[in-house]
């Protein structure tokens, strides 16, 4: 499905692209705020706070699962 930013998108390609770019954001930001810091060793994180982020990832996965991506 072609996303765009035409126009003539339909209902169903409008609500896919914000599904999309909603999707996009959440990555964006656990990877800038959580990744990016600790893989050039400049933090760690409690189990707490691991816990967080592994749940946030987890609920990225499932909205990907939920849009119908695959691996």
């Amino acid at each position: 499905m072609e996303l765009s930013k035409s126009s003539n998108k339909s209902a169903e390609q409008k609500t896919k692209y914000e599904e999309y770019n909603q999707a996009a954001s959440s990555f964006r930001i656990f990877k800038d705020a959580w990744r990016n810091y600790t893989a050039h060793s400049r933090g760690k994180y409690t189990e707490e706070e691991a816990d967080g982020i592994f749940r946030n990832v987890e609920a990225f996965m499932r909205k990907l699962a939920e849009l119908g991506l695959k691996g």
